[in-house]
């Protein structure tokens, strides 16, 4: 799972004021709170660089954090490329004041490449992205050698921002190491404030099952997600809002895992429940969670049609294929390659007498259908919701039959 540093706590690390934050938007329709969020940032923006021609040393520091809050804001409502364009300047600015003072600024540096890989992952820039994170781990590892209870949060979220863009990489010991390092953490960070860690426990355990899936360890990959599953459903107990992103994201995991289609419909049951969750969710917002709508679809479609229900699974794909055309037009690097996967399975269900019986089964899957690989809970465009209070996008890191390793 790739997760944004939360910027109130950023703040609190680096000893900055927060800008101004979208913590009193009015009550409605969640798109016209993505544009409020982004002009409250944008305001916040324009004050801070206000301050900072008249004091830079003073007020840099908030500018930078300004910036990130704003690329943020700018993702979550579906702009991408402003948002990667206001974390450059972040980053360059943050690398200036790091030159200055590394002490007191080494933290905002650090916040922003973190932000800047999960922009660069969302166009598509994977290597770039690699390289960013790569750098944010190293100095919060630093850090919390200094101050443990301040920056190992930080390093857990920046570790499972690492596990998944190794696993984009294809290096999948190296991602399955950082990923089990995010669990330790959130898992030991629980114990002390569960209200503020289970949710990264959760989110961090979906992505172990998924590194785990990719290396070919599916008993071990169904435990962890069997786990993220049951503690995002308590988590949501609480507060459905807040979690159910994450919930959906878990279950379309599940759904994904080969060992849940052999048992008794429990993966198809898991792709419904995840499908009707993330339906609920983009008709609040659309350029949030219709990504992930979409994947989700594309593996009930392959569930559909295993169960011999053809036409059903062909209805899911068509809808898939819609969404993924529309994505990808807007975002090529991003959704393309997905594009062409769901396009594949249409293709495979629109051949005659496939429509009406059942497909080969989960482990033969792989000849026809092709199961897009499960969603990490990332804070690129579209992990945000999950686990981390932020929208969620499908992230293609698992290799395909035919060899093929899916960036998306």
């Amino acid at each position: 799972m790739t997760q944004e540093v939360d910027p109130a706590a950023a703040a609190a690390m680096v000893g900055g004021v927060s800008p101004s934050a979208p913590s009193a938007l009015p009550a409605g329709p969640q798109p016209v709170r993505a544009a409020v969020a982004v002009a409250v940032a944008e305001e916040a923006v324009a004050e801070c660089r206000s301050l900072a021609t008249v004091d830079p040393a003073v007020h840099n520091p908030a500018l930078t954090l300004s910036l990130n809050t704003l690329s943020i804001r700018l993702a979550e409502a579906g702009r991408i490329d402003e948002g990667r364009a206001v974390i450059e300047e972040a980053v360059r600015l943050s690398r200036q004041l790091a030159a200055a003072d590394p002490a007191s600024a080494e933290a905002g540096l650090a916040r922003s490449l973190n932000t800047l890989s999960n922009r660069l992952a969302d166009t598509g820039r994977h290597g770039e992205a690699l390289t960013a994170i790569e750098e944010a781990v190293a100095m919060y590892r630093r850090l919390a050698d200094t101050s443990a209870a301040t920056f190992e949060p930080a390093v857990a979220a920046v570790l499972n921002n690492l596990s998944t863009r190794l696993g984009e990489a294809g290096r999948g010991g190296e991602a399955l190491s950082a990923a089990e390092e995010a669990v330790a953490l959130y898992r030991r960070l629980s114990v002390v404030d569960p209200a503020s860690f289970e949710p990264g426990v959760a989110a961090s355990l979906s992505n172990l099952s998924n590194r785990l899936a990719d290396l070919g360890r599916d008993e071990e990959a169904r435990g962890a997600i069997d786990e993220a599953v049951a503690l995002n459903r308590r988590l949501v107990a609480v507060d459905a809002r807040a979690h159910q992103p994450a919930l959906a994201a878990a279950l379309n995991n599940l759904s994904a895992r080969p060992a849940a289609t052999g048992r008794g419909g429990e993966g198809r049951a898991a792709s419904e429940e995840a499908v009707a969750l993330y339906r609920r969710l983009a008709a609040e917002s659309p350029g949030a969670f219709q990504p992930a709508l979409a994947t989700a679809l594309n593996n009930l479609s392959v569930h559909r049609a295993e169960a011999g229900r053809g036409d059903a699974g062909r209805a899911a794909i068509e809808e898939a294929a819609a969404m993924y055309r529309r994505l990808s037009a807007a975002n090529p690097a991003a959704y393309r390659s997905a594009l062409a996967d769901v396009l594949g399975n249409l293709s495979v269900l629109a051949e005659p007498g496939r429509r009406n019986h059942a497909s080969p089964s989960a482990k033969g899957r792989s000849a026809d259908h092709r199961s897009i690989p499960p969603l990490d809970l990332t804070g690129s465009a579209a992990g945000r919701a999950a686990g981390c209070r932020r929208p969620i996008r499908p992230e293609y890191q698992r290799r395909n039959p035919r060899g093929r390793h899916h960036a998306g």
